[in-house]
């Protein structure tokens, strides 16, 4: 079966085999899980995408927002049309696979939820820190060494645990199934089934990954360096949400206090950078939390599909 144009549309490389033959044949007709989902990508990068590097994080959320949507949609698209479908003798080993990569999918949200619980608590905390700092009044000394203190310890705590998630069974398993040079795990199956499943976990995947990627604190990670080498799509999202805007506010207050704590002067540049990582906390509040409730419906969806799947083998 030749392959399908929503996983051309990702960009995902089929088997030479395929593609193999000097003659040329005519494409078969487009199922509809084809039509409406390629439609629905289309959608999505018909969209402004994010520069991160120019630290436009309200675009960039926005752009997160909607990848998650279309993956959502897809879920939805798999659901209507699997219901539709003859299943086959053949079908059982694209639906093996699917169920086991779907374990580790519904995984890998689960520790999306929990990365972007702790940029919240991050963001609580560097708030902390721009309050102690607010006011007309100069600070005294006292002030400005706790303020200190208390950035250094929540970009340590928060560095860790990052750095935990990051090499977690999960985390590899995304980057491994997403980016391996072969692509026998996403190739199409026997028939409608293995499209239809296949295509609804590449949605998945996309998503899943450019919000790992955005949530990493190192703009440099492997996840990162793969994805512009594999993944045209996925250019839009070219450096970390948090090593761009907010990070920079933090690393700017951090030298400033350092600098404040040996000569209380100058305290407009103390002031002026606790001011800009205030403004980045509120457009970091205003964007995680609809994320959040995005990849809680992307877990519930993976949930029905795998629901629909496990019915089917039932009966078998």
């Amino acid at each position: 079966m030749k392959p399908s144009t929503i996983l051309r549309s990702l960009s995902l490389r089929i088997p030479a085999r395929l593609s193999a033959s000097p003659a040329v044949v005519p494409l078969p007709p487009r199922s509809p899980f084809d039509q409406q989902v390629t439609a629905e990508l289309d959608t999505l990068l018909a969209r402004e995408s994010p520069n991160l590097s120019d630290h436009d994080l309200t675009t960039s959320f926005s752009w997160l927002f909607h990848a998650l949507g279309a993956s959502i949609t897809t879920q939805k698209i798999a659901l209507e049309s699997l219901a539709s479908v003859i299943y086959r003798d053949s079908d059982r080993k694209a639906m093996d696979q699917y169920l086991n990569d779907n374990a580790k999918m519904l995984d890998a949200c689960n520790e999306l939820s929990d990365k972007l619980e702790i940029v919240q608590e991050y963001v609580k905390s560097l708030r902390v820190v721009s309050h102690m700092l607010e006011g007309n009044s100069e600070p005294i000394s006292s002030i400005i060494v706790r303020a200190k203190q208390v950035l250094d310890a929540c970009k340590r705590k928060c560095d860790q645990t990052i750095n935990k998630c990051s090499t977690s069974s999960s985390s590899g398993w995304l980057r491994k199934l997403v980016f391996r040079n072969d692509a026998s795990s996403l190739s199409l199956g026997s028939g409608d089934t293995g499209e239809i499943l296949n295509g609804s976990k590449a949605a998945a995947l996309m998503a899943c990954g450019i919000l790992e990627m955005a949530l990493s604190f190192k703009s440099s990670s492997t996840l990162k360096h793969t994805i512009l080498q594999s993944q045209p799509v996925w250019n839009s999202c070219s450096t970390s949400m948090l090593s761009s805007e907010l990070q920079e506010a933090v690393n700017v207050l951090a030298r400033n206090l350092r600098d404040e704590v040996k000569c209380i002067k100058q305290m407009k540049k103390v002031r002026a950078a606790a001011d800009e990582l205030k403004r980045s906390c509120e457009k970091l509040e205003d964007g995680v939390k609809p994320l959040q409730e995005r990849v809680k419906e992307l877990y519930q969806h993976l949930i029905a599909v795998r629901m629909v799947v496990l019915g089917v083998l039932s009966q078998a």
